[in-house]
């Protein structure tokens, strides 16, 4: 008389599965009825479900208790009514009790024998497993004011995945979409595997069990690559599984991407010369709110020419714009000289010593002996030898070549491209720069 258990089986996710017999009308039956809330003989059977590895803060909805049977007829006398014997569970986790019975009113379903045959009978009870799966919240695990956030950022989006039970879920699949306009970075889940691509449905993430009343969490981190509204969404199933309530196993997270636009003044600066530095002014401001640094760089420097920013990156934290200035610094070019051709400065010195050496030798082998007339001769003669030195020395003095330029901005109007950058978006403008 009274209740006992008369056989236990294990579960993977350490439940235990009780079957046995009880005469006790207050048995404790939770929740009610999940199969058959009253006693309706003298004995019926029961089984049970118990969570035996609850976790913290987990409800109890992974342990039920129900009877089973019927008006559990006297057999002889001995015997009261209906009792478990034996549990068991299959590859895909459907859970099977099987015992004897006296009762005549036995509930069944699609059954070998529809009735009792006299006596004590057999009976066994396939139960599928039926759990509540259900996505409990969606929102970013970055949150900003309105769910706004920096176009060309990472944006995570969560799922809390519950199992509301009764039973254990195996192979949970999450599936969670991309939205035109985004790019997927990574997903990852608390208790399972993500894929690492996109697959035409979606990403893909498995969490091999769930107790009941267990969760998890599935992040999938975004990237949105241009401003505007988006809306991210996933759903849980499972094939293992029976889900007696599909209507809550969706969800979906919006979030708005927000900008920036970048200002350059003025569009063009004239240096006054090579070696002087050109200032430009690089306005950054977001649309309508911006969180995020921005970085700011340049190109299409002429050669010779070194740029820098009063602040390269720019730290956005509202609706407020941020400033920054271009220097950008060019390099004087070296004045050129002329200069004698190298290696004739000693044959150039010869000419200036020949006609010297002539008047010398003249004045002194013949000076006493000549005419009037021989004088003025020797004079003239002279005065070729002179002449005919200075035309041998002009090449020294205008004979030689001028190098070209060495070093030093080159003279031009050149476009220079302003770039802000914040992630992955961007934005550019030119400006000019001319050197004289």
């Amino acid at each position: 008389t009274g209740d006992a258990a008369l056989a236990i089986t294990v579960d993977p996710a350490s439940d235990a599965l009780i079957t046995g017999y009880t005469q006790t009308t207050d048995f404790p039956i939770f929740p009610p009825a999940v199969i058959q809330g009253t006693l309706l003989g003298p004995q019926n059977a029961f089984f049970g479900r118990l969570n035996t590895a609850t976790l913290q803060g987990q409800s109890s909805v992974g342990a039920y208790v129900t009877y089973y049977g019927g008006n559990g007829a006297n057999a002889n006398g001995t015997y009261l009514g209906d009792r478990g014997t034996s549990v068991a569970l299959d590859q895909n986790l459907n859970t099977y009790f099987a015992g004897d019975t006296t009762s005549t009113n036995l509930t069944t379903l699609n059954p070998l024998q529809g009735q009792n045959n006299g006596g004590v009978d057999t009976f066994v009870v396939e139960l599928g497993t039926a759990a509540d799966l259900a996505i409990t919240n969606a929102q970013l695990s970055n949150p900003t004011i309105s769910n706004q956030v920096p176009v060309g950022t990472q944006v995570s989006t969560a799922y809390t995945i519950t199992n509301n039970g009764p039973d254990l879920a195996t192979n949970v699949v999450v599936l969670g979409t991309i939205p035109a306009g985004t790019t997927f970075d990574s997903a990852s889940a608390t208790s399972g595997s993500c894929s690492a691509t996109v697959t035409s449905g979606g990403v893909a993430c498995t969490i091999s069990s769930m107790q009941a009343g267990a969760t998890a969490t599935v992040t999938i981190v975004l990237t949105a690559t241009a401003p505007g509204g988006y809306t991210s969404s996933a759903s849980v199933s499972s094939s293992n599984n029976i889900d007696p309530v599909p209507g809550n196993n969706s969800g979906s997270i919006s979030f708005t991407a927000t900008a920036f636009i970048m200002n350059v003044t003025p569009t063009a600066v004239s240096v006054p010369a090579a070696g002087d530095s050109a200032f430009y002014t690089v306005t950054v401001t977001p649309q309508p709110v911006y969180g995020a640094n921005v970085g700011l760089s340049v190109s299409g420097l002429p050669g010779a020419t070194k740029s820098s920013f009063s602040a390269p990156t720019l730290t956005l934290t509202g609706e407020s714009p941020a400033s920054a200035t271009l220097t950008v610094s060019t390099t004087a070019r070296p004045i050129n000289i002329g200069s004698l051709r190298p290696g004739r400065g000693a044959l150039y010195a010869a000419f200036l010593a020949f006609p010297a050496m002539t008047l010398l030798g003249f004045g002194t082998s013949f000076g006493a002996g000549f005419s009037k007339s021989g004088k003025r001769r020797l004079a003239g003669f002279l005065v070729l030898c002179v002449l005919f030195g200075l035309v041998c020395l002009q090449p020294a003095c205008a004979g030689g070549t001028t190098p070209p330029p060495q070093g030093g901005t080159p003279p031009g109007t050149y476009t220079l491209v302003v770039t802000a950058a914040g992630g992955t978006y961007s934005k550019n403008q030119s400006v000019q720069l001319v050197v004289p």
